[in-house]
């Protein structure tokens, strides 16, 4: 495994078109994983492969509860769990999050596959509840 340094770059238009900030930098771990040998190439055809590796974002789990805004800044690598706990804690069990019901999800993954859990027939998905 492989230490990297992650920055993510946010443009803020508030101050300016141009104004570029460093929102976090945190380290990550990238690492390549094949459990039967098979899945470190991609095939685009019959003689090319392409590898690939996966990139763990645990560390990058900060969540941030905005109680008079009924709003969160969640980090990628926050577990569903994670979000449903720390929205309960800071607003003693009045908000909610529109997420699934598997507790070990990464944030990243379930919102950006449109997130459908057990409020999601009243406030929709939880990619419908992500603001910029």
């Amino acid at each position: 495994m492989h230490s990297i340094t992650i920055a993510l770059l946010f443009l803020l238009s508030l101050l300016s078109p141009t104004a570029i900030r460093v929102l976090l930098v945190q380290k990550a771990t990238a690492a390549i994983y094949s459990y039967e040998g098979l899945s470190y190439t991609t095939s685009i055809s019959y003689s090319y492969h392409t590898p690939f590796g996966i990139i763990d974002l645990t560390n990058l789990n900060r969540v941030e509860v905005d109680y008079s805004s009924a709003t969160a800044w969640v980090e990628a690598g926050a577990t569903v769990g994670e979000i449903y706990y720390n929205v309960a804690v800071k607003s003693n069990g009045t908000l909610g999050f529109t997420a699934g019901s598997c507790a070990t999800v990464g944030s990243g993954g379930h919102i950006s596959g449109g997130g459908f859990g057990v409020l999601s027939r009243k406030y929709g998905l939880a990619a419908d509840n992500v603001r910029t």
